[in-house]
């Protein structure tokens, strides 16, 4: 499904064009993006997911300042889940070891 799927042409105008609609505002609220974290950090994605775009996992792990891995340019947002699952687990099990 797509956004659009999810909420009224009426909604989607008003949420695009006030910036106090609820939602919008519970975005803003709720962003990591200024996060910073103080422990080690990676985000992983993959290259052809529509859900999250690489566009927004690149921006976040610079203003974040941490480390960045493509899983696999080819896979959208649900083929990436498993793939990503283990190299989450690959890299908890790193920072354990340490």
């Amino acid at each position: 499904h797509e956004t659009k799927d999810f909420f009224t042409p009426t909604y989607r105008a008003d949420f695009l064009q006030n910036n106090k609609n609820p939602l919008k505002v519970a975005f803003v609220k709720n962003s990591v993006d200024n996060f910073k974290p103080k422990t080690p950090t990676r985000l992983f994605y993959c290259g052809s997911d529509l859900t999250i775009p690489p566009a927004i996992t690149l921006s976040a792990s610079k203003k974040m300042k941490v480390d960045v891995v493509d899983i696999n340019s080819s896979l959208n947002h649900t083929q990436c889940a498993v793939p990503a699952y283990g190299a989450t687990l690959k890299y908890f099990d790193k920072l354990r070891s340490k």
